[in-house]
């Protein structure tokens, strides 16, 4: 919603959604304040183009996951990066019947086009 102008989003804060997830993470980067200033290159015209970025992150592993109802627990992570660009969304392997200390060890790299929104 913000990156292409919104001034106000209604926000449904009874559940703890995507979109309000989405929405503390945002604000948290000017220090909850409610307000976060457009970036240089948008505000602009003349100001140059961000550079691109590659994010690199290794999924180790994980220690006592909560159990699921049936018991069995079969592991994995899902990382996904939101841009105004569209999501980039990566899945490690499933580790099967081993939520106590499952290991993947997955390197994820993600290109980032406009690191600023």
């Amino acid at each position: 919603f913000y990156g292409i102008g919104c001034q106000m989003v209604a926000l449904d804060y009874h559940s703890y959604s995507l979109s309000v997830r989405q929405n503390k993470a945002f604000f948290r980067t000017n220090g909850s304040c409610g307000y976060v200033l457009k970036p240089l290159h948008v505000r602009e015209p003349n100001s140059p183009e961000p550079r691109p970025l590659t994010l690199k992150l290794n999924i180790l592993s994980g220690m006592q996951l909560p159990k699921s109802p049936t018991g069995i627990m079969n592991s994995f992570v899902t990382v996904v990066v939101v841009g105004p660009h569209g999501h980039q969304r990566k899945d490690t392997e499933v580790v099967r019947d081993n939520g106590y200390h499952p290991k993947w060890e997955t390197d994820f790299v993600f290109q980032v086009e406009d690191p600023e929104l």
